[in-house]
């Protein structure tokens, strides 16, 4: 953020190339001169300064209050996100990281485009493209088919090739998943339900996964249909964290699960089907990996997926749910005969 004096108070001079980023669409830098208003929000001035009206407030954030959809004085919609409280501010400096790193994976097209940022102590902001409706929102509307899964396959393919690379990302992100998985089975599974043979391959969870993986690309846990857009520009993804490398191979096991049990899709076993089949084969060679070994990794985002489904219905099945039970269980059999044990 670079700020001169003004007459009124500091001007913010907004970069939108950010850092020397290249966007596909550049933005010219201008001030941000306004006199706030005695008494209005931090919201109300920003809208006034920026000649924007809100056309409807956005509740579905899970950690910043203020997003909006807005016009501007051309009749152009975008989408404002604000924030004045501290995890507010996380959620868009975490956006921002994010940005910047898909931007430098050469996935400047698969994101919004950005108008303008800010952040400093106070407050942040994003004002960005509005990419339409997400693809949670077709699921609970019944148009999910308007979104054939051939496109999804198409679109991600392109955005997976594009951002291959090699380094330790996917290593990382292996290791973190299985911190994910043990903690969650611990909390919610092993109590009630966990056996001496579950019990024994999650300990040692990371002895049944591949080790010293060479190659990532695009990968972030937050890929779940909240945050995929899919219109006649292709794919967008829009809320980024500044985790967006690993091995997305886990990404599709939980978005396929989650199609099922958080959205009740009719089709979600054809989705989880195909997409398994597409981790297995097309994207695991993309990543240099054996079918033994991607399958293996996929696992792994299904006892992750699994297992956040249970810590999520508790309310609705305290004693746990026998559907997912019987997957933990089984899912943890399938990597243990998968490392040739008897």
């Amino acid at each position: 953020m670079v700020q001169n004096s003004s007459p009124v108070g500091k001007v913010l001079l907004k970069f939108d190339s950010w850092d020397g980023f290249d966007r596909c669409q550049t933005f010219q830098i201008r001030p941000f001169c306004f006199k706030p208003k005695r008494g209005a929000t931090v919201v109300d001035n920003f809208l006034t300064s920026h000649d924007l009206s809100v056309v409807v407030q956005i509740t579905s954030g899970r950690r910043c209050k203020h997003i909006y959809r807005v016009r501007d004085r051309s009749g152009r919609i975008l989408i404002l996100k604000m924030a004045e409280d501290d995890e507010g501010k996380e959620e868009i400096r975490r956006n921002l990281e994010g940005y910047k790193k898909l931007v430098f994976l050469g996935l400047a097209y698969f994101i919004p485009t950005i108008m303008s940022s800010s952040l400093d102590d106070k407050k942040g902001h994003i004002l960005m493209e509005d990419c339409g409706t997400d693809f949670a929102t077709l699921l609970r509307e019944g148009g999910a088919d308007l979104v054939p899964y051939e496109r999804f396959e198409m679109e991600i393919t392109k955005a997976y090739a594009t951002s291959v690379g090699n380094g330790p990302d996917s290593n990382k992100h292996i290791d973190s998943q299985i911190q994910t998985v043990q903690d969650l089975y611990r909390d919610f599974f092993q109590t009630a339900f966990g056996s001496q043979e579950s019990n024994a391959v999650i300990e040692n969870l990371r002895e049944f996964l591949p080790r010293n993986l060479s190659r990532f690309c695009f990968s972030s846990w937050d890929f779940m249909p909240g945050n995929i857009f899919i219109g006649d520009a292709g794919i967008k993804f829009a809320d980024p964290t500044e985790s967006v490398t690993g091995v997305p191979i886990i990404d599709l096991a939980c978005l396929g699960g989650a199609l099922g049990d958080v959205y009740n899709y009719p089709q979600a076993s054809k989705w989880l089907d195909r997409l398994k089949r597409f981790s297995l084969g097309p994207l695991a060679e993309m990543l240099g990996l054996t079918e033994e070994e991607a399958e293996k990794i996929y696992l792994l985002g299904r006892l992750a997926q699994t297992l956040l489904s249970m810590r999520f219905s508790i309310q609705q099945h305290p004693a746990g749910n026998p559907v997912f039970v019987s997957r933990v269980v089984e899912y943890t059999k399938q990597l243990f005969l998968l490392n040739g044990q008897s």
